[in-house]
Formats: C-alpha cells, structure tokens, sequence
C-alpha cells in the first residue's frame, strides 16, 4: 500500500501511541537496578570487594589491594512484532491501532522488569551471582577479601498454610528479611549502609498483596497486637515473580545503598517501527508494527536482596 494521507496519520498515530505509554509506564525494579550503557555483545563487570573505612594515618598512606571478581552479561535482541491487517489499513482504523500500539510501548518498557524479576528473581536460588554461589543462597562468602563471613540472603520459614500466611505470619518474616539485610557485613567487615531512614521494598506475588499490604498499613495486627512495621516497607506487587515456580515466597530488596543487587545494561535502547505506508507482504497487503531491544539483566550484590520462602508446617 503506498504512503497516502490517510496512511500518514495512522502511522505517526502509532508511533506517537507507542512513545507516550512508553514514557507514562512505571517500572518497579528501578530503585534496585544498577543501569548500564553497552558498546559491545558482552561486558564484563569488574566487581570490587569493598572499599576499605578510613584509619588513623601513621607517617603515610596505606595502601590496600581490593579483590576483584569478574561477571560478564551477555546482551540478547528482544522484539515483539504484530502483523497489521490490510483492511484495517484500508479503513483506517486508527484506534484500534493506537491502542495496540499503546500497549506494545507499555509491555516493551516493563520487559526489562521482567527480564530483572521473571528470570533473575526466579531462578536466583539456583543460579551462581558473581561470587559463584547462588545469588539466593545461605552461606555467601568474598572470594579473597580480608573480612569472611556467612550471609544468608535465602531465608525460609515454616507456617500452617503457605500459600496462605497471616499477617503475623508474614509480618515476623518481613521482620526477619529486615534482620538479615541491615546485619550483612562487605568483604572489609564494614556494615551494609542502609541509610537512617530506609524504606524496604517487599516485592510479592497477587497471592500475597492483600496480607502485605495490612502489614504495611495497619495500625495493629492480629490479636490485636501492635504493628511496629507499619510505614517500615512498599509493598509492590511484581507480576513476574513466582520464586522458582512457587507463590509461596516473597522477596526484600534494600534500594538505599549505591550498590544494586541487579544490573540491566542497554547496548540498542528501544526501538520502535512500523511498514505502514510500505509493500511488507506484496501477496496479502498487510503491514506491521514492532519494537526491538538488544540488551540484557544480570545479577549484582546479594547483600542488598532477599528470597524469604514459606513452607507448610
């Protein structure tokens, strides 16, 4: 179909569709992800160990090597494309291609959270971060820091239904997630800076909203007891997480320190195009609208991110 008046108007509809929900889409994993430009199908991150505190100086500075651990991302193409039909060409039926192309500038700006959440939340406990554990795991260590120490960021607890806890029930995990994230040490022997007032990001499944949320808000719990963490989190609900292919776990994240427990790096920032106005399929007339990122998510610093699961007693 050549490029007309009328073809005009639809395509810059659908461009202008596409860049405004784009641009309006929140994304829930931007407080813990460290964003990164890339210049290459790899980058390789050179994670130092920790910078050491300041001491008394005596005669001279002391100079101190910082181990290094090296976790290279590798970037992949992701797309979504729609084929266009002909007729809806023919009659120009821009809303229904506004709309289309509204909800593709929302799904391709939150596909980097899903990238974050539905693969690197989920497989977490079971995939190695760049200390070669498991980025979810009970016993992290730094490969050849001055400071040893056992860090559990894999966190489980038992309850009477799991799928299904109360707010006491979940709010003594969040208590727990809490405990976990402010006593982590880096590898000097440093505690994790976690800010004076920090605010904990619960990210939970739908099962676990509701009950999240009457943590978050309540002025008691119940019993009724008191509620101690009322205001303490953000309860965010993450459509992606499923912890491995169960609802029954949740996950905390400390947004407050300058390390990140997840990268995102960007080599093709997001694209969007169309054939409206060209001959894509000269058989059939139809057109097409689609979006392209080349880019990927890898895994930062477990310190800074908690798997809490619950189990059936």
């Amino acid at each position: 179909m050549p490029l007309t008046h009328g073809t005009e108007l639809l395509r810059r509809t659908a461009h202008r569709s596409f860049w405004q929900s784009f641009e309006t889409t929140p994304d829930q994993t931007t407080s813990i992800t460290f964003r990164a430009s890339s210049d290459s199908d790899q980058e390789t991150y050179p994670f130092l160990s920790a910078a050491p505190s300041p001491i008394e100086m005596a005669g001279s500075r002391t100079h101190k090597a910082v181990p290094q651990i090296s976790y290279a991302i590798k970037n992949k193409k992701w797309e979504s494309t729609v084929n266009i039909s002909y007729e809806m060409l023919r009659f120009n039926k821009i809303e229904q291609v506004a709309a289309l192309s509204a909800e593709l500038g929302q799904k391709a700006r939150i596909y980097p959270a899903n990238i974050i959440s539905g693969t690197l939340m989920n497989s977490g406990s079971s995939t190695a971060g760049p200390d070669t554990q498991n980025f979810y795991d009970t016993d992290h260590t730094d490969p050849g820091a001055d400071f040893q120490t056992s860090g559990d960021n894999d966190r489980t607890t038992a309850i009477v239904a799991a799928t299904a806890p109360t707010d006491i029930e979940f709010a003594a995990a969040v208590r727990d997630g809490i405990d976990q994230l402010i006593g982590f040490k880096d590898g000097q022997g440093d505690p994790v800076w976690v800010g004076p007032n920090t605010i904990w990001e619960v990210h939970v499944p739908a099962a676990y909203y509701s009950v999240a949320r009457r943590v978050e808000t309540a002025d008691s719990l119940t019993g009724p007891v008191g509620n101690d963490l009322q205001g303490r989190f953000t309860t965010i609900f993450n459509p992606y997480i499923d912890a491995a292919g169960t609802t029954a776990a949740f996950y905390m994240h400390n947004p407050s320190g300058v390390r990140k427990p997840f990268v995102f790096q960007t080599a093709t920032p997001t694209e969007f195009d169309n054939g409206i106005g060209t001959d894509f399929n000269k058989e059939t007339k139809d057109s097409w609208i689609g979006t392209f990122m080349f880019g990927n998510g890898g895994y930062g610093d477990w310190r800074y991110s908690l798997l809490h699961t619950f189990t059936t007693i």
